[in-house]
């Protein structure tokens, strides 16, 4: 039940930084309503999921050797993982979502982690 509700805070909150915060940062946009930011916070959310599951599968499928530049990659740049889910979200609808460069990317991947915590604190 927990995760239920971190999953819709998540989506919900991400919405709201779709629709209200990554527009104002420069060099990235964001075209449509709100119905439309649900639909990308869902997916950027899906997007989370894979990369966690991908991550697993490196752990397990290496019998553990992975985690250790995994883990080193996630202390050292825990603010790029974010910025490039919201790569992989801009690459598959550019029409809707779109980034100049990696710099408004991490502004906007750190806006995300905002809202990643805000949705856990929700869900508690």
């Amino acid at each position: 039940m927990k995760h239920i509700i971190y999953f819709i805070a998540y989506i919900v909150f991400g919405a709201l930084a779709f629709s209200y915060i990554v527009p104002h940062i420069h060099g990235a946009y964001f075209h449509g309503n709100f119905v439309t930011s649900l639909k990308f916070a869902a997916l950027m959310a899906l997007v989370a999921w894979l990369f966690e599951v991908i991550q697993a599968a490196l752990i397990g499928g290496t019998l553990g050797l992975a985690a250790i530049p995994i883990i080193i990659f996630r202390l050292f740049c825990f603010w790029l993982i974010p910025a490039m889910q919201l790569k992989v979200v801009a690459y598959y609808s550019p029409d809707h979502v779109g980034f100049s460069g990696w710099g408004s990317a991490i502004i906007a991947g750190l806006a995300f982690m905002v809202v990643k915590w805000i949705a856990k604190i929700f869900a508690k």
